[in-house]
């Protein structure tokens, strides 16, 4: 439970921790964890998330940029690493008048004649990008500021309505349901999927968008850090175990008794409603367990969460 002796005695001064055997006021608290029987989205990348899939194609899970602008960014990135800022900017110039080109003829090739030629034009500007890598440093500031431009200007860039990998339509993509005109729902399994096959055919390009997965680059798919399958519990001595934790257990518990019911009688539509329901649940337990104010009601208006246990008299999360 959440008072186990192994995450350290609560109150009493004679109880011994079954972890380190020591006495309450000796005893430092130890880390427990609550492993969920399905993901959750990680509540600290909801809207890094949201991004991302709006960049998307859901159809055949690419970045939906064409392959031309692609090649640029990731030429830039790794020119300004060098400090070959000059021959960065230049390359913007050069792929705007060859890209113009192509897609003067884009329409009259039905597409075909604008990949072929995107392709060339990748090929041809990473060898290009070869021949003219030479020493050239600048200051660290300089580098850094102009590799962050061409991130915004990368991630702000306009995407067209059709894929141009396969060719299917961009559907809208919104944070909850509340609009008629969403038809479907994907729950946090089938994101977690999506991701991790854009990750199979763009890492070059999420590890420059989003940093923070090179420190975790040797796991198979960087990715899942955006998702959760366990929860941290603190030990007791730092915080009683409010309700927060509580939601989150119960909530567990009957998930888990739904998921057994599933595998013993079969999917059916019914018992798939509610575990999408209890899922949808759960979520919401795990975002008010990181903000108490995040998804607040009547019924989890109480309790704590990370974000208030870490953060100062100012009201800053450090």
């Amino acid at each position: 439970g959440l008072y186990d002796l192994r995450l350290g005695p609560f109150s009493d001064k004679f109880v011994t921790c079954s972890t380190c055997l020591m006495r309450f006021e000796f005893c430092p608290g130890h880390l427990g964890h609550i492993e969920l029987p399905l993901p959750v989205v990680n509540p600290l990348f909801y809207k890094q998330l949201l991004n991302l899939l709006r960049k998307s194609c859901l159809g055949c899970h690419k970045l939906k940029y064409d392959p031309i602008h692609k090649a640029l960014f990731l030429a830039q990135q790794k020119l300004y690493q060098r400090g070959l800022i000059v021959e960065a900017q230049q390359c913007s110039s050069l792929v705007q008048k060859d890209s113009g080109h192509v897609d003067d003829h884009a329409e009259a090739e039905e597409g075909g004649y604008s990949k072929a030629n995107a392709k060339l034009l990748e090929d041809s500007l990473i060898r290009k990008l070869d021949d003219h890598l030479r020493p050239l440093w600048r200051t660290e500031s300089s580098e850094v500021a102009l590799s962050r431009r061409s991130l915004t200007d990368f991630s702000r860039r306009s995407v067209k309505s059709l894929c141009t990998d396969c060719g299917n339509k961009i559907s809208s993509i919104g944070k909850d349901s509340s609009s008629e005109k969403v038809k479907t729902e994907l729950n946090p399994e089938e994101l977690q999927r999506h991701l991790r096959s854009i990750w199979k055919s763009d890492a070059d390009i999420l590890r420059y968008l989003y940093p923070m997965l090179e420190g975790v680059s040797e796991t198979e798919f960087p990715t899942d850090i955006f998702f959760l399958n366990v929860i941290a519990v603190p030990p007791p001595n730092i915080h009683p175990q409010g309700s927060s934790l509580q939601s989150v257990v119960e909530t567990v518990s009957i998930m888990k008794e739904v998921l057994r019911v599933i595998q013993r009688d079969g999917a059916i539509e019914r018992k798939d409603v509610k575990l999408n329901r209890v899922w949808k649940d759960l979520q919401n337990s795990v975002d008010h367990l990181l903000d108490k104010e995040m998804n607040a009601s009547k019924k989890n208006a109480s309790g704590w969460g990370f974000k208030q246990l870490i953060e100062k008299k100012t009201g800053l999360f450090r």
